[in-house]
């Protein structure tokens, strides 16, 4: 299990996992390449404590889609579970999807 600190924020990334018409999953080579120069949504995972601190709300919570900087985080994986999420910056959240 991951737990955030500091201003920063937990994002699964949104799945790049692209089928061909006949189901064939077509891969990209090296994913985490990939995921920089693609990856730019995700969903928060988790929070930091201090995260926004600096403003009057959060205006971001647990389950919100997001769109952040393309170039921003560090890729993390989960030791228990093997998934990839990203933790970024607070103000690297550009905006939340309704």
């Amino acid at each position: 299990m991951l737990k955030v600190v500091g201003d920063r924020v937990l994002i699964r990334p949104k799945d790049l996992e692209k089928k061909s018409k006949g189901g064939i999953i077509i891969e990209y080579g090296d994913q985490e390449k990939v995921y920089k120069m693609a990856t730019q949504q995700g969903e928060i995972v988790d929070i930091g404590p201090e995260a926004y601190s600096e403003y009057k709300e959060k205006w971001v919570k647990v389950g919100d889609r997001v769109i952040f900087a393309q170039y921003a985080g560090k890729f993390v994986e989960d030791p228990e579970t093997e998934e990839k999420y990203i933790v970024i910056n607070d103000i690297d959240v550009q905006l939340v999807i309704v």
